[in-house]
């Protein structure tokens, strides 16, 4: 068994406050990134947002410009199994009880899957595995959603979440991350009782290692970037702003209600130190960063993860193919940097994959 597992997970959906569109933030991102993991032999899974999805079948008698971007989603989904990588669950809460009025949606103040109540959250859940699997089940008879990824990282209140998980066979969480607080959210996960390595938790409290059971968390893979590297962050927002103004005026300019403009509850409270390594964060791909940015980051974690004990460590990455305009050859250039200087001791992997290593009983989930 190699060293590391790494899962690129990709959160695949519009923007949070609903705006975009299936072709230009999902589809032809997708394409690239399907095209680029396939020529280097990666295993990608796609975390796809069900809710958007069911929204848009419900809408799409409106407006012909609704079914079209809801059969390529399909289209698109349908794609990404066909070439032979994961589709898992992930949700927006804030398509739920979300409005379509003069061609915008407006979208829901609540952000966060673990504030909806609880019959709401359970019948979005049954929903969305049911859609995922009369999609897929005819292309792949062995399909099953055994993995969730949270919108906008939000999993608490936790307890009955994970009844609703258990519930719905789910076998893996994400969201959780070191020190990440998010108070527009209510999301706070710092002190965690275990930061890098998957977890049984505590029903009542997602941050607590619990008894064995039958859910397990797979926190974030956090990273300090150093000082060079939030120069280099800022000189590529700056220039990536003048670059997608332009190719995104339709979504971002002042014509955009403004009570969609300013729905976005998930700032996350940054603290910067005055130290060699002054921000935390997790890793990446998409909007603004350049190859260099997620090489030094990358080689980082590499780094502080050789210290962990065992082998099988696990890596994520998060991708957010919306936000790959302007960035396509940084992103390409970076996946064939991880390649080439780390295959001898990295195993690429789906979720799916990393669940049945799990249950192999090879890999360490830590436990009360």
């Amino acid at each position: 068994m190699k060293k590391f597992f790494l899962i690129i997970e990709d959160d695949f959906e519009l923007m949070g406050n609903g705006l975009g569109n299936v072709a230009s933030h999902q589809y032809l991102p997708t394409l690239f990134l399907i095209k680029v993991a396939n020529n280097l032999g990666l295993k990608l899974t796609f975390m796809v947002d069900v809710a958007q999805q069911l929204v848009f079948e419900k809408h799409q008698h409106l407006d012909v410009n609704i079914k079209t971007q809801k059969d390529l989603w399909d289209e698109t989904v349908l794609q990404i199994k066909l070439n032979g990588h994961d589709v898992q669950l992930h949700l927006h809460a804030q398509w739920l009880n979300c409005e379509y009025k003069n061609g915008y949606f407006f979208m829901d103040k609540n952000w966060s899957i673990a504030r909806v109540e609880q019959k709401t959250r359970k019948k979005l859940i049954k929903d969305s595995i049911n859609y995922l699997t009369n999609l897929l089940k005819p292309i792949d008879p062995d399909y099953k959603v055994n993995s969730f990824k949270a919108g906008s990282w939000a999993l608490q209140p936790s307890e009955e979440l994970f009844e609703d998980f258990s519930e719905a066979g789910i076998e893996m969480v994400m969201g959780v991350r070191k020190d990440m607080n998010v108070s527009g959210l209510g999301v706070n996960y710092e002190n965690l009782d275990e930061d890098t390595m998957p977890y049984y938790p505590n029903h009542s409290d997602i941050r607590k290692k619990g008894k064995k059971g039958d859910i397990m968390i797979l926190p974030l893979s956090y990273v300090y970037p150093g000082w060079k590297d939030m120069f280099d962050l800022g000189w590529t927002l700056y220039k990536d702003k003048r670059v997608n103004k332009r190719m995104l005026s339709p979504f971002l300019e002042s014509n955009v209600p403004k009570g969609i403009r300013e729905n976005s509850p998930t700032g996350e409270k940054v603290r910067f130190r005055l130290k060699k390594n002054p921000y935390l964060t997790h890793l990446k791909i998409g909007g603004a960063r350049s190859s260099k940015y997620y090489r030094n980051t990358f080689d980082k974690t590499i780094k502080r993860l050789r210290m962990e004990e065992g082998n099988g460590i696990p890596i994520v990455v998060e991708s957010h193919t919306k936000n790959f305009l302007n960035n396509y050859k940084d992103i390409e250039q970076f996946l064939d940097y991880v390649v080439k200087k780390y295959s001898h001791e990295i195993e690429f992997v789906t979720m799916s994959d990393y669940i049945e290593k799990v249950k192999d009983g090879n890999l360490v989930v830590k436990t009360l």
